[in-house]
């Protein structure tokens, strides 16, 4: 069963195809995007975006954040017609269920979240989809703390599931704890995750050197260090068949 991925942008938009059913992961394809205002934080893509008339087929938009990096209202907007999966927090979706419950069924498809909350850090969102043949897709924009990685590999391999793609920020993006702290944890913790889930390909998302303004902007250190092992190229948008 043929996995098919490609990156709408150098950020955290990609697209996967599962044998002809499509996953669009974390969409922001149109103009800048603002979070709570301007003032406090306003950011551009500064790579090649696709537009969203020419996206590939999609059945599923997967939004694995509520900031507006991920949950893009503009973008939604134009993609309003396609079925949307969230987060807690994203608006107008589906729920995806939590790890270790039923999961959300799509085409074949079994979808579900691992998160952690804001009181439990380090606080993330990630996306798991399993595929009919038993190969796992981890969506970690935000990374995946190495301790929770090992354990869902370890849950995934009895299920007879194996990682086939992780995509996964290596850049570090660094606030003061009142801001929200290590928003993405780094090269570091990314090869941690990489070594704990073995995929058999990442995928770097969330990496891109964005323009910014804003408080956020002012005050964040941003640490971009060499890849990943086994990354796909970061300045290419694909599509690679896995």
């Amino acid at each position: 069963m043929p996995i098919v991925v490609r990156r709408l942008n150098l950020d955290a938009t990609w697209h996967l195809d599962v044998d002809g059913v499509g996953l669009l992961f974390d969409p922001w394809l149109v103009g800048s995007e603002v979070d709570v205002a301007p003032w406090f934080h306003e950011a551009w893509h500064t790579g090649p975006v696709i537009a969203p008339d020419a996206i590939p087929d999609t059945s599923l938009v997967v939004v694995s954040q509520s900031w507006t990096d991920h949950d893009h209202p503009a973008t939604r907007a134009a993609l309003a017609h396609m079925p949307t999966a969230g987060v807690p927090g994203v608006a107008s979706a589906t729920p995806i269920p939590h790890w270790g419950q039923a999961p959300l069924s799509h085409q074949g498809l079994r979808v579900w979240r691992l998160s952690k909350p804001w009181w439990r850090p380090p606080a993330y969102h990630a996306v798991v989809v399993i595929t009919p043949d038993h190969r796992a897709v981890v969506h970690a924009p935000h990374g995946l703390p190495a301790a929770d990685a090992r354990k869902l590999r370890a849950e995934l391999e009895t299920m007879g599931a194996s990682v086939a793609v992780l995509a996964i920020s290596r850049v570090a993006y660094l606030l003061p704890p009142w801001l929200g702290g290590a928003v993405n944890p780094g090269a570091q913790a990314a090869h941690a995750a990489v070594e704990a889930l073995r995929p058999a390909f990442v995928l770097p998302v969330h990496d891109e050197d964005k323009r910014e303004v804003g408080l956020v902007a002012r005050s964040a250190r941003r640490i971009a260090t060499g890849p990943v092992d086994g990354d796909l190229p970061t300045d290419a948008l694909g599509p690679w068949t896995l």
